[in-house]
């Protein structure tokens, strides 16, 4: 899995009037970006972290850097890649999943964003912001800021909106609107896929879990064996993906979403779905 720091920074010109360098916003930005790095090839070139992680994740290479453009400003974007597993599992005292653990996850986020930031402060980026190009024949010079925020390939539970987004995950708390706690799913491709087939496998075992439904004269559950079975392949859904019921059902309106809008095929058992969704709700 790849994370996806990003850094704003500024360029300034120098200004032989002034004798001084002085803040402009007059330039092209794709012809920016080529002058930069041309310039500072080297100095983008340095490896991101030249050491393991000291958590339970396994750093892949020592990450690369380049730069871009987006919101109208320029950004570092320091890439690593770490190896999954990206979760804890929660058991209680009788071994029974209770819950999606994503602290160490997050402290694994917090922790890298503090070491950059402290690279960038007192390190490779000290060196960075002495370094000068040249663009349109003029000697330039880059300040960088601090991390804004890390991406990666996912889709995370908004607490704000009560809905599926993209997992950015900002550094400014009060921006900041991911919810690992209820959890998030790779979106890569192959692995979003599987996770929209296990939520219409889990509608699927919901519907003949029903079938199996029993109740005594008093009118209370019997719980069978095949009821048991399919109640478990359904809890299997959530401690295998690490979410929870909250996100299962905003993942579901998500999906919904897709469908109207033709993203996604919605077939016959799309009834099945929302039948399975008014279960997540109570």
């Amino acid at each position: 899995m790849i994370l996806e720091f990003y850094i704003p920074f500024e360029v300034h010109r120098y200004d032989k009037k002034k004798e001084e360098y002085v803040n402009c916003s007059d330039y092209d930005p794709m012809e920016m970006i080529e002058s930069i790095e041309n310039g500072l090839c080297r100095d983008l070139a340095w490896p991101v972290m030249s050491s393991g992680l000291g958590f339970k994740y396994k750093l892949q290479g020592q990450g690369t850097r380049h730069i871009t453009y987006r919101n109208k400003k320029l950004y570092l974007c320091f890439q690593v890649e770490v190896e999954f597993p990206t979760f804890d599992f929660v058991y209680d005292e009788n071994n029974t999943w209770q819950k999606p653990d994503h602290r160490e996850f997050e402290k694994l986020l917090k922790s890298m964003i503090g070491e950059i930031n402290g690279d960038l402060g007192d390190g490779w980026g000290e060196g960075w912001e002495q370094r000068k190009f040249k663009y349109n024949g003029e000697e330039w010079s880059p300040t960088s800021g601090s991390v804004e925020y890390v991406k990666w390939c996912g889709l995370g539970y908004s607490k704000k909106q009560d809905k599926i987004i993209d997992t950015i995950y900002y550094a400014n708390k009060k921006k900041n609107e991911l919810d690992l706690k209820e959890g998030w799913v790779d979106n890569s491709g192959i692995c979003e896929g599987n996770f929209h087939r296990a939520i219409f496998s889990a509608a699927n075992d919901y519907k003949f879990m029903e079938l199996f439904k029993k109740y005594d004269d008093a009118g209370v559950l019997v719980e069978t064996n095949c009821y048991n079975r399919y109640q478990k392949k359904i809890n299997d859904l959530y401690v295998e993906y690490q979410v929870t019921k909250k996100f299962a059902n905003a993942f579901i309106n998500y999906y919904l979403e897709k469908v109207k809008t033709g993203e996604y095929y919605g077939g016959k058992d799309i009834k099945e779905l929302k039948e399975f969704q008014l279960t997540l709700k109570t």
